[in-house]
């Protein structure tokens, strides 16, 4: 007893910066999802399925799944509590699924398509046909007209998290509360402006005494630069620094450098930047123009950024271009000779990712605007951009929720009807080899068209106090705190 009151005695808290000032209730795996909500989320609920962090689809709250034929299967696992013992079951993760059908959270609508048909889920006492409870709580069985293989990694996505049926109100819809979570914490306590205070919880299938057992969220208010947020760091504010803040993996790299008290975590090369063309762009440039402007871009980046890799086309994984569709591409990017772009160019995060790169910018396009950047940020009547930036994850793994989020963005040119077409086609191919062909003609149609030129591709990036070390998939972004080891 006296061990184990002296560990208790010295436990430290791992105080994490999170850039945000909401408090639990902002947070919600039905809601579009930004680096905050989604480092929330993943930490506090957890999904039927995950990855290791040998990048291999696993159980989650699911302790086994498989096929049986059209059928999908998922035996819940035995024991598994909220902290005030409440039992998860299979019952959960329907009221789970059903609510985030409900509400139209990320990837939703596809899922519901497939599983509901055109029935209108507008109750959670609505009956969906495709999801069936068996086993008195012990199975959740998803029924498809054909075997769905990217199913189980759609279902890795925190936006299908399973509540706890007790946290959640039956007809508003709202969580009612974060004590009492799926996942390996829950919120221990709340003090307004974003504070809060996680606690880890024995009843997860996820809890070790090895992981950190608090985890205070220290919030991040209003804009700051790198070099102000890693002082966090080296003052002792913050233990923890994970990707979504400070994304720039040289500028952390370089922090570990000098500062051999912590750890640099680095995932493979999943976020890529691209310029993307749209409206006004589409109209007042060129195809030509367009491809010198990316191409440009292309060339100024690696100059100031050393953990970066230049792409040669959009998706990493599945849809990459067959070799003489890359050689065309290519070619029509390198076609442009040197120019000078002089025309009034309104640029969107331009600065945001080429904050020190002004002067090269400046020799090919003279009078582009920081839209992102004082004064420009303030004004009243901003004027349709040209082109903006974006980052974006590219790990595509026959990875349906991600293929959707790209559909719900200013991406692809096509129209909302389109996109909706386009998915269900895309949901509705029995194979990944059916999947991959439609994505390929989709990225080299978008490619060509110099609608969407990819800049650069970086690894995620985390810094962590010493002893804490991650252990995560490299895969994947995320910061799974529970991952962390001494």
């Amino acid at each position: 007893m006296l061990c184990a009151w002296i560990a208790f005695r010295d436990e430290k808290e791992l105080k994490v910066l999170l850039n945000s000032t909401e408090p639990a209730s902002a947070y919600d795996p039905a809601e579009k999802l930004n680096s905050a909500s989604y480092f929330f989320l993943e930490n506090v609920y957890s999904p039927l399925l995950e990855y290791s962090p040998e990048n291999e689809l696993v159980s989650g709250l699911a302790g086994s799944f498989g096929w049986v034929g059209n059928e999908a299967r998922f035996y819940m696992r035995n024991g598994v509590k909220t902290i005030d013992g409440q039992l998860l079951d299979a019952r959960d993760a329907e009221l789970s699924l059903k609510r985030q059908f409900i509400k139209g959270g990320p990837g939703a609508a596809v899922l519901r398509e497939l599983l509901c048909g055109s029935k209108n889920i507008i109750r959670l006492s609505d009956s969906c046909p495709g999801l069936e409870v068996r086993d008195g709580g012990r199975v959740l069985a998803m029924k498809f007209d054909s075997k769905k293989t990217f199913l189980f990694h759609l279902l890795t996505d925190i936006s299908f998290a399973v509540i706890p049926k007790s946290s959640m109100d039956r007809v508003s819809l709202n969580i009612r509360g974060y004590r009492n979570t799926s996942g390996p914490y829950y919120v221990e306590s709340e003090s307004g402006g974003g504070n809060m205070v996680l606690r880890a919880n024995p009843g997860h299938y996820r809890f070790s005494s090895s992981m950190p057992q608090a985890v205070r969220i220290v919030p991040l208010n209003g804009h700051k630069k790198n070099r102000e947020i890693l002082a966090y760091l080296s003052n002792g504010e913050i233990d923890y620094l994970g990707g979504g803040i400070v994304r720039s993996p040289d500028d952390k790299s370089d922090f570990a450098e000098k500062n051999d008290d912590f750890n640099l975590y680095l995932s493979q090369p999943v976020r890529m930047l691209f310029v993307v063309f749209s409206g006004r762009g589409m109209s007042s440039l060129s195809r030509e123009e367009r491809f010198f402007i990316g191409r440009k871009l292309r060339e100024i980046y690696p100059l100031r950024h050393r953990i970066s890799e230049t792409p040669e086309q959009i998706f990493k994984m599945e849809g990459l271009l067959t070799r003489e569709q890359l050689r065309g591409f290519k070619a029509r990017l390198n076609e442009p000779k040197n120019r000078i772009i002089g025309k009034v160019l309104e640029a969107r995060m331009l600065y945001g990712y080429y904050w020190l790169d002004e002067s090269d910018i400046a020799k090919w396009f003279p009078k582009v605007v920081y839209a992102d950047r004082e004064p420009f940020r303030s004004r009243k009547n901003v004027p349709p951009e040209d082109f903006s930036l974006l980052g974006c994850e590219i790990g595509f793994q026959d990875d349906v929720g991600l293929a959707s989020y790209y559909m719900g963005l200013d991406f692809f040119a096509l129209t909302e009807k389109e996109k909706k077409a386009w998915l269900l086609k895309y949901v509705s191919c029995d194979g990944k080899a059916e999947r991959a062909e439609m994505l390929r003609e989709l990225q080299y149609r978008t490619l060509m068209d110099a609608r969407v030129i990819p800049l650069a591709v970086l690894p995620y990036a985390t810094l962590t106090r010493k002893p804490w070390k991650p252990v995560y998939p490299s895969a994947l972004s995320g910061d799974p705190l529970w991952r962390l080891r001494r």
